[in-house]
């Protein structure tokens, strides 16, 4: 959802509405689990199970809603045209032009491949070497392990701890409600005017996903508990050397650029071969 929603919206505009995006998923969660509560009694109807018709309604609401989404959503802003969006599209010609250029303007490398096309070798080699990513690499990767576990585990955590599975769902909805409120004012805020503005390569969104492969590991060890608490305590300290790293880099990369004069910064633009963070008019 980040990388389709960067191909409409420039990185000032991503926070809240990504906000907005992981708010809705969360509310589904706990929609999810009241209509879980109620179709849950209905064992017993015609002979079948409670789980039976849980994974039939539910299942069949969330095929219905994938395959809408697959023909509805369009594939850039320029490509809105024909069904079920219409033969106008949902911009016309002189706004779709405005709106490639600002988001261009906005990050460049957003140009550099569409999203059919699949990532090379190269992509993942440059991304690893932009040491000014790294920062933002190591968050990504290590920002949601803590987490991860206990949200996935919690029902099974309340089922052995003798609540029935009526009940489980139903405590599930205190944990989504907090997660509304938390993400909504800080992590989501957070991360995503970080990934938006550093992440200038669409292969770079794609290292961040490691943090999953960690995470199975940990939850299998006898001392997944301390690990995760370490992991956190480990996140507090590399969110503020990644903060004071971009503050300093910043001002050294502006002070280089203020020193030039017009006529230098005209050159400087048409001559480099910067990209991304490198170049001396962006700030991290």
């Amino acid at each position: 959802m980040d990388l389709f929603l960067s191909y409409f919206c420039t990185g000032s505009e991503l926070p809240a509405r990504l906000s907005f995006f992981w708010t809705s998923y969360t509310l589904a969660n706990i929609s999810g689990a009241l209509l879980g509560y109620g179709i849950l009694r209905m064992s017993g109807i015609h002979g079948w199970e409670g789980c039976r018709y849980l994974f039939l309604i539910e299942g069949a609401m969330t095929a219905a809603i994938g395959i809408f989404s697959f023909f509805w959503l369009p594939p850039s802003p320029a490509q809105t045209k024909g069904i079920p969006r219409g033969k106008n599209g949902w911009f016309t010609e002189k706004e779709e032009i405005i709106m490639v250029n600002r988001i261009l303007r906005d990050d460049p490398s957003k140009g550099d491949m569409h999203n059919r096309q699949a990532p090379r070798l190269s992509d993942f080699w440059a991304s690893i070497k932009d040491y000014d990513n790294w920062g933002l690499h190591f968050i990504g990767i290590c920002v949601y392990i803590p987490g991860y576990p206990p949200s996935n585990y919690l029902t099974l955590t309340l089922r052995n701890i003798g609540f029935s599975t009526l009940n489980t769902n139903l405590l599930t909805i205190p944990a989504n409600v907090l997660f509304i409120i938390i993400n909504s004012l800080l992590l989501a805020q957070i991360m995503t005017v970080a990934q938006s503005h550093n992440h200038r390569t669409l292969t770079a969104r794609k290292l961040a996903h490691i943090w999953a492969l960690v995470t199975y590991n940990i939850i299998l060890t006898s001392k997944g508990n301390k690990v995760l608490n370490g992991v956190t305590g480990w996140n507090i300290v590399l969110f503020s050397l990644v903060k004071l790293y971009y503050v300093q880099r910043s001002k050294w990369k502006a002070a280089r650029w203020n020193e030039m004069t017009t006529k230098d910064k005209v050159h400087y633009l048409e001559t480099t071969s910067d990209k991304g963070n490198k170049r001396l008019g962006r700030v991290l």
